[in-house]
């Protein structure tokens, strides 16, 4: 956060990302801060957090790909983020880094960084993480490993709580 520190400003309504997905956090900062150059067009993160085993990356920027649409009735209203086409180059490009990083979260353990595959959890849960051989759930017992091991290795990550990006 640090080194991209506009990146960082105003409210998110949740930054939790696993550890071992930092250094794709740090390089889509490095990427979209070497796009936008001078005119950064407002740009910061809204959200980072892992979602069913994936990294999502929420973001606003003038004239980007995002927009809240009012999609309720009066007696329910709900906004929705939506995606919208982006026309200029640099917010295509930011999309495209956004999407890149997400995807590379699929291929990268959530514990550590290195690169791992994902593995359907043997625990009562609802969520596929990729990890490496070291945190697999095959390493903590074979076929019938801990039930507590996808516990364990969130425990393990030490979800990121503001540290230097």
């Amino acid at each position: 956060m640090a080194r991209y520190p506009y990146m960082f400003l105003g409210n998110m309504t949740r930054m939790e990302p696993s550890r071992g997905w930092l250094p794709l956090i740090a390089q889509a900062c490095e990427e979209i801060d070497r796009v936008l150059g001078d005119d950064r067009r407002g740009f910061r993160w809204t959200r980072i957090v892992d979602v069913v085993g994936v990294l999502h990356l929420h973001y606003m920027m003038r004239s980007a790909s995002q927009e809240w649409v009012e999609v309720g009735t009066p007696e329910k209203p709900l906004r929705v983020l939506v995606d919208r086409d982006p026309v200029e180059p640099e917010a295509q490009a930011v999309r495209r880094i956004v999407i890149r990083a997400q995807l590379a979260s699929t291929t990268t353990c959530f514990v550590c960084g290195e690169p791992g595959i994902v593995w359907p959890p043997k625990a009562q849960i609802s969520m596929e993480f990729a990890m490496c051989a070291a945190h697999c759930p095959t390493t903590l017992g074979g076929d019938n490993p801990d039930p507590d091991w996808y516990y364990s290795n969130w425990a393990i990550s030490e979800k990121f709580q503001g540290e230097d990006v």
